[in-house]
């Protein structure tokens, strides 16, 4: 989706892919700065070959249980936030868009959340046979069903070069009980994350398996997103954004040292990513 007042230009789909968590995050980075680069507009969806927590820039790993981590994926992400957990329960996607300095909505949060995430809304709802009026989308990240959030967004903005939107829609409950070895939680957490919305929980039309729900997702999603305007990326843009990607996650993604590292020290009273009140502005929230 253009930004308002720029002529359209299609949408470059980057398609599925499935990587590592350090992979993963690179990729979208990677993608931004193509995209700051060409001018182009990318859209990519993709899940992770193992489960994987994502820690936010400033975020502190004593969240987690430290002595629990075998098989399990861990990088940083460069956006607030809270901590995040992914499994094959969640299909993720992310946009990037050229940005200039005329682009001032792209300085809000709140405005960029309510352009992506209404129409991310609209896919969802359509997707699980439910009315759109029934999803609601607080100031700056969450889509929510009975208020509990069904889907978490992520924004990094580089003033005067790229805007990334980042999202995360959850289509099958959670595992409550691999969140709890591996998360230091409170009990009123774990049943809170327990009653979280999944698109299974919520439809009212026959749904097929999980693979089944995420095909739909991407497809109706990417109609959504760029307003039919798209292409497929030829292989000379992918294989440039993934050899960027692949020096990335050497550099700063795959590096112990950044993710493992004691320096950050941001905690949360509930530190997970679902778990975000958004009644608050980003100023009034508790570091």
């Amino acid at each position: 989706m253009p930004p308002q007042g720029r002529q359209t230009t299609a949408t470059t789909s980057l398609g599925y892919g499935r990587y590592g968590a350090a992979m993963n995050m690179a990729i979208d980075e990677a993608m931004s700065l193509e995209s700051a680069q060409s001018g182009r507009i990318f859209l990519r969806f993709y899940d992770f070959t193992k489960p994987s927590i994502i820690l936010c820039e400033h975020d502190s790993k004593e969240c987690l249980k430290l002595d629990n981590l075998d098989g399990v994926d861990i990088t940083r992400r460069k956006t607030g936030g809270r901590p995040l957990y992914v499994t094959d329960n969640s299909l993720e996607y992310a946009v990037a868009i050229p940005i200039s300095e005329k682009d001032g909505w792209a300085g809000s949060l709140h405005d960029v959340h309510t352009r992506f995430g209404g129409l991310a809304a609209d896919a969802i709802a359509s997707v699980a046979g439910i009315g759109r009026e029934e999803l609601s989308l607080p100031r700056t990240s969450s889509i929510r069903f009975n208020g509990r959030s069904l889907a978490g967004h992520a924004q990094r903005l580089t003033p005067g070069q790229f805007l990334l939107y980042e999202g995360l829609v959850v289509v099958e409950p959670y595992d409550v009980g691999a969140i709890d070895k591996l998360w230091r939680l409170e009990k009123e957490d774990l049943d809170r994350i327990g009653q979280l919305p999944s698109i299974r929980s919520i439809a009212r039309r026959k749904l097929g398996t999980t693979q089944d729900i995420k095909d739909q997702l991407m497809d109706t999603m990417t109609q959504a997103l760029t307003g039919g305007s798209f292409e497929h990326a030829q292989q000379s843009t992918s294989a440039s954004i993934l050899a960027s990607a692949e020096r990335l996650s050497r550099q700063l993604y795959g590096n112990p040292e950044w993710v493992m590292s004691d320096q950050p020290s941001r905690t949360h009273k509930s530190p997970f990513c679902m778990l975000w009140e958004e009644n608050e502005s980003p100023r009034q929230r508790n570091p």
